[in-house]
């Protein structure tokens, strides 16, 4: 399927920000960590962490936190259905 764009791209940053603090962990367990992040993420916990990913450019932001808000109370989880983080999945041989 068609992954939605703005749920990858916090995935997508999550996850290796993720592998990159806790470099001990798999690519297979930084994946699942992410995962279940993502999905019981409320739209308040998804707004602070926008506010303090460094990678994300001051205008980015806005959209994002506009497009997060939309339409959804804070306690809400947008992303918590399996259609917005179950289609990335780690293949290949780790050593």
């Amino acid at each position: 399927w068609a992954v939605n764009d703005l749920s990858t791209a916090i995935f997508m940053i999550q996850f290796y920000q993720t592998l990159q603090q806790q470099p001990e962990l798999s690519v297979v367990l930084a994946l699942q960590q992410t995962q279940t992040w993502l999905r019981s993420a409320t739209v308040q916990d998804l707004l602070n962490w926008v506010d303090s990913c460094a990678v994300i450019s001051l205008e980015r932001r806005e959209q994002m936190k506009f497009t997060l808000q939309w339409g959804k109370t804070l306690e809400s989880k947008p992303f918590s259905s399996p259609y917005f983080w179950a289609a990335f999945c780690a293949i290949g041989q780790t050593n």
